[in-house]
């Protein structure tokens, strides 16, 4: 029990720092970082928003699985593990989008297994003001 409440904590840490440093560096709090199993990334949502996230992932031809995270299941942001078979895919994109930021991070296929991502692209949604 101890240990499960360490981890949460440590969570709950890493979210809040990466959410931290993306505000300060302007970089979108969406990482996504080598799993430490073999062919598995995580990936790390730091946002604390109510909104529905959508997770693609895709490859040359188009895309291959789309998985939609709904706000109940998180509160302070999350963190996903996903396995990725090595072999079927010489190419790799993952797609994060929610209403206010979308992220695409290219997926380099591994040497010893470990899967790098490389920040593609980040598009941040503002919300439209109007004065009178």
């Amino acid at each position: 029990m101890k240990t499960r409440i360490l981890m949460a904590g440590v969570v709950v840490a890493a979210i809040s720092a990466f959410s931290l440093t993306a505000k300060a560096q302007g970089q979108p709090a969406i990482k996504v970082v080598p799993g430490m199993e073999k062919n598995t990334v995580k990936l790390i949502y730091g946002y604390d928003k109510n909104e529905t996230v959508e997770v693609s992932f895709l490859d040359k031809t188009g895309t291959i699985s789309t998985e939609r995270i709904k706000a109940k299941n998180f509160n302070r942001g999350f963190i996903k593990k996903y396995k990725i078979q090595r072999d079927q895919y010489d190419a790799l994109w993952i797609e994060v989008k929610s209403n206010e930021v979308a992220v695409t991070y290219k997926l380099i296929a591994p040497t010893d297994g470990k899967w790098m991502a490389q920040l593609e692209k980040a598009t941040y949604n503002y919300p439209t003001v109007a004065l009178r």
